[in-house]
């Protein structure tokens, strides 16, 4: 009976806090400036690791010349990167937000437990 009623107070935990927002003590959530910034760091540095698989790809070796023109090259592809890693995180970012605190909550990530 022990085990039903210590279930029952974790499910009520997690769908209390699912209501409620995320409660970080700097909230990224409200901070859209950073999630932009990060947004497009991300993008760029995708980008670049990209290219650089290529150039090795291409002569088991590294080039700087090669990897500067395969950067230039696919600007506009990074640009595409960056633009949709901006929008996915405008439309996604408080719904992803509160299914990490629920998961965090479920599984008591914070408490030490694992």
């Amino acid at each position: 009976m022990d085990a039903k009623r210590k279930y029952a107070a974790k499910a009520a935990r997690v769908r209390r806090t699912s209501r409620e927002k995320t409660n970080l003590p700097y909230s990224i959530l409200n901070d859209k400036y950073f999630l932009y910034g990060y947004s497009i760091v991300c993008g760029i540095g995708y980008s670049l690791i990209m290219d650089l698989w290529v150039v090795l790809t291409i002569e088991n070796s590294f080039n700087f010349t090669r990897y500067l023109a395969i950067v230039l090259t696919s600007l506009p592809v990074m640009l595409i990167y960056i633009v949709s890693n901006i929008v996915f995180m405008f439309l996604l970012s408080k719904t992803m937000f509160q299914i990490l605190q629920r998961v965090k909550v479920k599984y008591g990530i914070t408490e030490g437990k694992i």
